[in-house]
Formats: C-alpha cells, sequence, structure tokens
C-alpha cells in the first residue's frame, strides 16, 4: 500500500512539474480592437476650386492620435476632360490655425523610395492618386483642391488609430 501511495504522489508531482514546464491557458478575456479606421469624405465630385472647410459640413477630418493617414484624390471626366486638378492637405495643430502640408509620401513607379509632394496634379484624365501623410502629430487636416478649366474632383481620407 505505501508504494502504492507514493506511486500516486510521484505521478501528481510529474502532472504538476509538466503543467508549469509548458505552461497551460486557463482563462482568455478579450481586450477589444487594438485599433480602428476611420474614412472621410472631405470633397465630393466638386466641380470648382474648393477648400472642404468651405463644403457643406465642417471639412474638417480630426487625426489626433492616427497612425497612418492614407489620402485618395480623384478627378472625374468633364465635358472637355481638358484641365487639371491640383489637390493639397492643410494641416492644423490647434483647430484654428492651418498650414499647406508639405510632406506627402507617394510611391512612383520610377523610384523604390517614396517621393515627398506639397501637391498632386492630376491633369486631363479620370484617375485616383493615393498618397500617405509621411509626418503625423496634427490635429486636424482639410484638403484643397484648385480647378483647371473642367474637372470633378474628389478628395477623401482612412485614417488607421
Amino acid at each position: 500500500m505505501k508504494k502504492y501511495i507514493i506511486g500516486i504522489v510521484m505521478l501528481v508531482l510529474v502532472l504538476v512539474t509538466v503543467n508549469q514546464v509548458f505552461g497551460a491557458v486557463t482563462q482568455r478575456k478579450a481586450t477589444g480592437p487594438t485599433g480602428y479606421v476611420e474614412n472621410y469624405t472631405f470633397l465630393n465630385a466638386t466641380t470648382t476650386s474648393a477648400t472642404s472647410t468651405t463644403q457643406p459640413g465642417d471639412g474638417i477630418f480630426k487625426i489626433a492620435g492616427a497612425k497612418r493617414v492614407t489620402l485618395y484624390f480623384s478627378r472625374a471626366w468633364a465635358v472637355t476632360n481638358t484641365g487639371s486638378s491640383t489637390f493639397s492637405i492643410q494641416v492644423t495643430p490647434d483647430g484654428t490655425n492651418w498650414y499647406n502640408y508639405n510632406t506627402l509620401a507617394q510611391n512612383l513607379a520610377t523610384s523604390t523610395y517614396p517621393t515627398t509632394l506639397a501637391s498632386v496634379v492630376i491633369e486631363a484624365a479620370t484617375s485616383t492618386t493615393i498618397v500617405q501623410m509621411d509626418k503625423l502629430g496634427f490635429d486636424s487636416i482639410r484638403c484643397v483642391v484648385v480647378e483647371a478649366t473642367d474637372g470633378a474632383h474628389t478628395c477623401k481620407a482612412v485614417a488607421e488609430f
């Protein structure tokens, strides 16, 4: 009987040791999502030069705390489609004072490194150009488009928090 009890004790010790060495997950708790994405449309098919803050709605996208901001500048066909659309972004650190943002990053097919731009020009075409903000840390952004001759202009953004 004594050998039997010693055997059971040894088996229990082995099982306890195995669980300690290899670990055992006993319970997992969901901590919620680690991040989220917000989409924003500044301008949607406007046919004149515009700054998003002068359009219906506030035209301001709050990006404070964003990890990445991607912008989509689009130009659609117009009657003659001979003009151009020049898109740029302005930033504010405080919601009041606006500054031109001069480091839009774009990967070009002709380069292995991103090119930084102050603005994006789409000429006589129906096209979308995608850029990212190279530097963050601002409170909010707004979109500016300058039309030459014709076109319908759309400016959108996606922020990852």
